[in-house]
């Protein structure tokens, strides 16, 4: 049950991105930040982060294998900061990984 959960979650993340670019092109703004606060919602949040972390890894063509216009969407400056992903940080030992939202 938890995999078809996550699996389902990766699914729900992805969209969430896509409609958030497309709207983004528009020029709705207003419903893009509604689409970014909504997909920081449990349990989606801890995909999509782990979605920018995996992004970002050195193996990311291999681990997005077959969903290149996802990886190119999770590695664009643009999502990543509108995502709040651009402030993703490690410790300086690279251990501690944590996702530190734009506060509203």
């Amino acid at each position: 049950m938890l995999v078809k959960g996550r699996t389902e979650a990766y699914t729900r993340a992805r969209l969430f991105l896509g409609q958030w670019y497309f709207t983004r092109q528009r020029g709705d703004l207003d419903t893009a930040g509604r689409i970014v606060r909504l997909a920081w919602n449990q349990p989606l949040a801890d995909v999509l982060a782990s979605m920018f972390h995996q992004a970002a890894h050195p193996a990311a063509a291999v681990l997005f294998a077959g969903e290149e216009d996802l990886l190119v969407l999770l590695t664009d400056p643009g999502t990543r900061d509108a995502f709040g992903a651009s402030l993703l940080a490690a410790d300086q030992k690279g251990r501690n990984l944590s996702l530190v939202l734009k506060s509203e």
